[in-house]
């Protein structure tokens, strides 16, 4: 995972002081389950590998400060709504090529709204972005969050909001724009629910 430095400050909250992150900048974290020797070979080139691309410094660790670290790092979303009751927080889906490019446009996005934003970015092509208003109106943060839904549109990825206070889902489409599927799952739902009673409205497009 690559980690924002907002996420890094969430995260560090949660695992507690042991594990300080960069204050000011991302960090990656990668987890390494083998055999022994194999767990000290990859503990060497990654050391070169950060040495090599100029990262600030490398720890490793492991047992239970590796379990106090990535057990918040799993729970992000959850932890970054408890330290902003207003904040939002986006799933993104993204090819890992196009991460870079979408964490920077989320950060402007953030950064003209005047607001604090954290960002987790998975390998397998998931992006958890959480924009923390710290109080900001309404029409502001709903303003910021559609901006954060266009960028990720624009770069190929698919966004969605899974938590949100309900001021800001009456305001925005937390699904985004419809996929061009989408007449084919509304025709797929029609058909098995031709009454439109199986929980209306709580998926892509108001099906």
């Amino acid at each position: 995972e690559a980690i924002s430095p907002e996420a890094g400050r969430i995260i560090s909250a949660a695992a507690g002081a042991t594990l300080p992150l960069p204050e000011n900048a991302w960090s990656v974290a990668i987890a390494v389950t083998a055999h022994e020797r194999v767990v000290e070979r990859h503990a060497r080139e990654l050391a070169a590998l950060a040495t090599a691309n100029k990262a600030s410094g490398f720890m490793r660790i492991g047992g239970t400060d590796q379990s106090e670290f990535l057990n918040p790092m799993c729970a992000f979303p959850s932890l970054a709504l408890a330290s902003d009751a207003g904040a939002v927080i986006f799933r993104i889906a993204a090819v890992p090529a196009a991460m870079a490019g979408l964490a920077a446009r989320l950060g402007t996005t953030a950064a003209r709204a005047q607001m604090q934003c954290a960002t987790l970015l998975r390998p397998h092509g998931l992006v958890y972005f959480a924009l923390l208003p710290g109080g900001k109106l309404t029409a502001d943060v709903a303003r910021a969050a559609q901006e954060a839904i266009d960028a990720a549109e624009e770069l190929d990825a698919k966004a969605r909001i899974e938590f949100a206070p309900v001021e800001l889902k009456r305001v925005v489409n937390v699904w985004g724009a419809p996929r061009a599927d989408f007449e084919l799952m509304r025709r797929v739902k029609n058909i098995f629910d031709p009454q439109g009673i199986l929980s209306p409205g709580r998926f892509a497009g108001g099906i």
